[in-house]
Formats: structure tokens, C-alpha cells, sequence
């Protein structure tokens, strides 16, 4: 089973970031488990566009969901979302954060 990690990158942010993190998803060993979101949403802060967006990563991860009697085979499964948005800092290395949901079942 592998994990799921979906971006969404705001549509105002430069065209180099967006083909940045395109890149790290279209990268051969990440292309299996990681998703852009192709519509994205100018977010403002405080406004019903960051809703939309959330919105737009539940979708996205929802469609990537195992669906029985479809003959689908995917493997890709998630027990949490979570948000970051680029004023977020990321305090941890990738392990502690899979520690974590590992022993906790994603909270």
C-alpha cells in the first residue's frame, strides 16, 4: 500500500513553482503516489476559494480510492488529509511525520 500526496498549488503562484512541483510528481519514482490538482483555484485568504480548493485535494484523493467490483487495482489508500498552505513550515523530516501516522493511525 502506498501513500497518496496530493497538491494543490495556487493558480496566482508563479508559473516555476508549478512546473516545480509538477516535476516532483511527474519524477518515475513518485509518479505512482503523487497527484496535482489540473483546475487550480486563486485561493484568498479568508474566502470561500480556500474552501474550494480543499475541496478540489478531496476530490482528486477520492478518485484515487480502491473501488471494488470496478476490477480497479490501485493500491493507493489514505486515512488523512492534511493542509499546508506556503506560510506553513514544515518542522519534521518525512519519517517522523510517517512515524507518527503509522503509530497513531492519522490521528
Amino acid at each position: 500500500i502506498l501513500p497518496l500526496i496530493v497538491f494543490h498549488v495556487d493558480e496566482s503562484a508563479s508559473l516555476e513553482t508549478h512546473r516545480r512541483i509538477r516535476m516532483f510528481c511527474d519524477d518515475r519514482t513518485r509518479r505512482e503516489w503523487c497527484r496535482v490538482v489540473d483546475n487550480p483555484i486563486d485561493v484568498e485568504w479568508g474566502r470561500l476559494s480556500f474552501v474550494d480548493a480543499q475541496l478540489a485535494v478531496m476530490r482528486l484523493a477520492l478518485q484515487e480510492w480502491p473501488q471494488p467490483g470496478l476490477g480497479e487495482k490501485r493500491v493507493l489508500r489514505w486515512h488523512s488529509l492534511v493542509f499546508l498552505s506556503g506560510t506553513d513550515t514544515v518542522l519534521g523530516a518525512p519519517t517522523l511525520f510517517r512515524r507518527f501516522f503509522a503509530r497513531h493511525g492519522g490521528g
